[in-house]
């Protein structure tokens, strides 16, 4: 599947569609025994960092995300790309401040 982001977004992040399906489909189809919320998160943020970019969030928010998505709160994986673009963060960069 291509990334897609919305219609008319110049500001796309590539690779940000990945990393919001990862965490998506990491947390939904528990492909570890245990640790599945926690293992998509850490692979998340992971891809993330390789684009130097980070999420801004505190501990109970990305809890709250990763649990809605586990208990089918969220849907679709297409919520969890925009919860990150909401908080996408470059260290340095004034643009995300």
């Amino acid at each position: 599947m291509a990334e897609q982001y919305t219609l008319a977004d110049e500001d796309a992040k590539p690779g940000l569609c990945f990393t919001g399906y990862l965490l998506y489909y990491l947390v939904r189809d528990h492909c570890f025994p245990d640790g599945n919320k926690r293992a998509a998160w850490a692979a998340s943020m992971a891809v993330l960092a390789s684009m130097g970019l980070t999420v801004k969030a505190t501990d109970d928010e990305a809890y709250s995300l990763v649990d809605r998505i586990a208990t089918g709160g969220i849907d679709e994986g297409a919520e969890v790309v925009q919860w990150l673009a909401e908080r996408l963060e470059a260290p340095g960069d004034s643009m995300f401040d």
